[in-house]
């Protein structure tokens, strides 16, 4: 007697989860904006994030954010789909992947140092330090500056008898 059996969820609030890699999570907070796709409903629905946690599943560490949708004509079904798009408020430098030259665990960017009498740029090899993954572009955490003038497409400026020395 007074314990609830059971809960009739009429779904009109749902809630999604989003995954998204632990590099990332510094940057990932309650109320920041959110863009959820679906492939159930078209356009966008603009919501915010309402709950940060870590996750653990088959070995890999992991961060969820929570969601909740108004889903009042119930177009949103349970166990569907979305995707989400997180809008991040944090300055970062960004280059093109191609731009680095990865030589194990090291990286490399192809940094202009000057000219040649003849106007061809002289380039030099400077390691720097990357971070976050922003779809074909990499965060970069030290070596250069926004001002600094690089490469466009580090591999094709090696051969095979190249050496890189870094000052």
């Amino acid at each position: 007697k007074g314990q609830t059996l059971f809960i009739i969820n009429d779904c009109k609030e749902v809630y999604a989860m989003l995954s998204f890699n632990a590099e990332d999570a510094h940057g990932i907070k309650s109320k920041l904006p959110v863009k959820i796709k679906s492939q159930l409903i078209p356009g966008e629905i603009n919501a915010v994030v309402n709950f940060v946690e870590p996750a653990f599943r088959q070995g890999q560490k992991f961060f969820q954010a929570r969601v909740y949708l108004k889903n009042s004509e119930q177009r949103l079904k349970i166990n569907s789909i979305v995707n989400g798009e997180i809008a991040s408020t944090e300055k970062v430098l960004a280059i093109p992947a191609s731009s680095i030259l990865s030589l194990g665990s090291r990286n490399f960017v192809w940094l202009k140092k000057g000219k040649t009498s003849k106007g061809s740029n002289i380039l030099q090899a400077t390691e720097v330090t990357i971070g976050n993954d922003f779809n074909e572009h990499r965060q970069i955490i030290s070596g250069i500056n926004a001002q600094d003038e690089i490469a466009k497409d580090a591999g094709y400026l090696l051969d095979s008898e190249s050496l890189i020395k870094p000052e």
